[in-house]
């Protein structure tokens, strides 16, 4: 019996500064390229999201409501095109979830600050071997 586990992750940008959303996006979510084995479905619940799909005619910008499926395989990148996204990402595996997840760190208090931390470069590729991901 083939059993997988299916992995629902909320997924959240904010604007404290304009600065602040470009050092998320560039150093993990814009990089992203491919997952050899995990299927993704993003579900935008608010804001607007980029996405771009290798092969494709060019970005599709996703507002409120709206879902892209991402086929294992497909090279991708995102990003965010309002200062606020939530989006949803639903994966049949260790995906986009796992990598961020694991390539940070716990936060210890009770209000995001207002700069993100540092993104440690060798836990992203770790990670990002672990889980057979492609990150340019």
């Amino acid at each position: 019996m083939d059993v997988r586990r299916c992995h629902v992750s909320p997924i959240h940008s904010r604007q404290s500064g304009r600065r602040e959303v470009r050092h998320f996006k560039h150093r993990i979510i814009k990089h992203i390229k491919k997952f050899a084995t995990i299927d993704h479905c993003l579900f935008i619940v608010e804001g607007k999201l980029q996405v771009e799909l290798q092969g494709s005619s060019g970005v599709n910008e996703l507002h409120d409501g709206e879902t892209v499926v991402i086929s294992a395989g497909q090279s991708f990148k995102l990003d965010f095109a309002s200062a606020f996204v939530k989006f949803f990402s639903v994966e049949n595996g260790r995906g986009i979830e796992t990598l961020i997840q694991d390539s940070g760190k716990p936060f210890e208090g009770m209000v995001l600050p207002d700069k993100a931390g540092e993104l440690d470069s060798a836990a992203l590729a770790r990670v990002a071997k672990e889980i057979n991901a492609t990150i340019e």
